[in-house]
């Protein structure tokens, strides 16, 4: 495919008319250097025949372009993630509402372009396609890099809180992330300055959000409904280039209610088929909320863990009690193969798997990796009819992941879940079970 792909994209990019700027005559230089014999890493004589009005363009964990003085970059990608799961419980039978069923699905169809204007300006534009709708907004921002100590980022992105939540799913473990992080803000619009120390050991970011359910980042009104949040990282160990460290950090974030109400749910860890909100709460009528997190984990050359904690205390404004949800995870994995999970420093996160024998490749058979992990989250005081309740969900989910190469997995999960829900018409403590896997390709 790679041999097919390369003459057209040749051919495509030398049709593009070259905007360098000539005083004199000069020999004339193609619009577009050449790609390198292999597309995995930039031209030999990239340095050396880089032209600053010429893009050059190669091959990096996807298809980069660059001016010779890199002034002007992009890059192009995407991802692909198709799940099936298969459940089996008991908590239907006593509770219809809570309906499983078996099922099949894109969780995620994406397309990105990403890069930098005058090396401090940078931007990205990403749209998920799942579903069969209209592209979603997901990362669609700008902003200036002034240094590594202090940068401004504004549009939509992800809120500076948990690090499950801010891994990219192209990098997190698991099939889905934790119980826990279903409580962490997501994307919002709004504005964030954010940086690192010299070495990158130390990170920090602020932001101001908005409250935005729609798929658009666009809001109607400016008044209330604002979220402050922020997060700072601290890496006390880290050596050998990551392979061994240790991750520490902490966040917090102040919240309005939206629309002076607040409601809250949880699901199980798999989104395929049809999976019901295990707890929730009915919308009440609330002043704002606080969020504290803690985070840490470790990398230990082929064994990792992780554990997150997070508290949310609402200020309830209905007569009744304050509402409180708190949970905890903890995760951990080993690569049965010799890599070791990667991080990237610059945002205190966890970065892509490097497999060293890729599929195909001298005999290579690819990465395996097993995983196993143990989630548990309560909300107290929920509402549900006028009258308080305390409802809890555990889960523990094994998994095995098989990397062919650095851009292509197959995850293989096992779910198990348990519900205490006192909220219920019928009160129950019920369990169930799931399987699911997931095909997943990014570039």
């Amino acid at each position: 495919m790679r041999n097919h792909l390369r003459p057209a994209l040749l051919l495509a990019l030398a049709a593009l008319p070259s905007t360098a700027a000539a005083t004199e005559p000069t020999e004339p230089k193609p619009a577009v250097q050449p790609l390198a014999s292999s597309l995995y890493e930039k031209p030999a004589n990239y340095l050396a025949s880089a032209d600053d009005n010429t893009f050059n363009v190669f091959w990096k964990d996807g298809i980069r372009f660059e001016t010779g003085d890199e002034q002007f970059t992009a890059k192009i990608g995407g991802r692909i993630q198709f799940d099936w799961a298969f459940y089996s419980e008991d908590i239907e039978e006593v509770d219809p509402t809570r309906d499983f069923e078996n099922g099949n699905g894109f969780r995620r169809a994406r397309l990105y372009l990403e890069g930098t204007l005058y090396e401090i300006f940078e931007y990205k534009f990403q749209f998920d396609f799942a579903g069969g709708k209209d592209a979603d907004f997901k990362d669609v921002y700008g902003g200036m890099k002034l240094s590594k100590q202090a940068n401004i980022r504004v549009g939509q992105f992800y809120e500076p809180a948990n690090l499950d939540e801010l891994t990219s799913s192209n990098y997190i473990s698991f099939i889905e992330r934790s119980l826990v992080a279903q409580l962490a803000p997501s994307r919002s619009p709004g504005i964030m300055f954010h940086g690192r120390c010299e070495d990158e050991r130390v990170t920090y970011a602020v932001g101001v959000f908005r409250e935005d359910d729609s798929d658009n980042g666009n809001s109607e009104t400016l008044s209330g409904e604002h979220a402050i949040t922020g997060r700072v990282t601290g890496l006390p160990i880290y050596e050998d280039d990551g392979e061994k460290l240790v991750h520490a950090g902490a966040s917090v974030s102040l919240r309005d209610s939206n629309n002076g109400m607040f409601e809250q749910a949880v699901g199980p860890s798999s989104t395929a088929g049809t999976t019901p909100d295990l707890l929730f709460t009915d919308p009440f009528a609330a002043d704002d909320s606080t969020q504290i997190g803690l985070e840490a984990a470790g990398i230990f050359g082929p064994f990792w863990a992780q554990a997150e904690y997070m508290m949310q205390k609402v200020d309830a404004d209905d007569g009744m009690s304050d509402m409180d949800i708190n949970g905890h995870y903890l995760a951990a994995g080993y690569y049965v193969t010799g890599e070791h999970r990667r991080y990237k420093k610059s945002s205190a996160t966890f970065d892509k798997t490097k497999v060293k024998r890729p599929y195909g490749e001298e005999g290579g058979r690819g990465a395996l990796e097993v995983l196993a992990r143990y989630a548990y989250v309560e909300f107290e005081d929920l509402r549900n009819g006028g009258t308080l309740f305390d409802d809890q969900l555990w889960e523990i989910t094994l998994g095995i992941n098989w990397y062919l190469n650095t851009n292509v997995r197959v995850q293989f999960n096992w779910v198990n879940f348990d519900l205490d829900a006192d909220s219920a018409a019928t009160p129950f403590d019920e369990s169930g079970s799931a399987f699911v896997t997931r095909f997943h390709f990014w570039v």
